[in-house]
């Protein structure tokens, strides 16, 4: 399953670990860590990061989406396929 997570920008919701506030100190101390080992992937565009989607990979992915966005999106997308089943 697929969906947009800012402009220009689709990922496989199956790879989601977790999304985070960004104004969260926790989300604010993830990304700063995901920077420094090269794992921060900035999908924000120029504009402001409103999120951040923790992959199981551990990569980091910043958003300019809000986390209920975010979340709709994914729903969205999972629920889509359940009901063309």
């Amino acid at each position: 399953m697929i969906a947009k997570i800012s402009n220009d920008f689709i990922i496989n919701t199956d790879e989601i670990r977790f999304i985070l506030s960004c104004k969260s100190n926790s989300a604010k101390e993830i990304a700063s860590n995901a920077k420094k080992n090269n794992a921060l992937i900035n999908a924000t565009k120029g504009k402001g990061t409103k999120s951040i989607i923790v992959l199981k990979t551990n990569e980091v992915i910043s958003s300019d989406y809000n986390p209920d966005t975010l979340y709709n999106k994914c729903s969205m997308t999972v629920n889509s396929n359940i009901n063309d089943k």
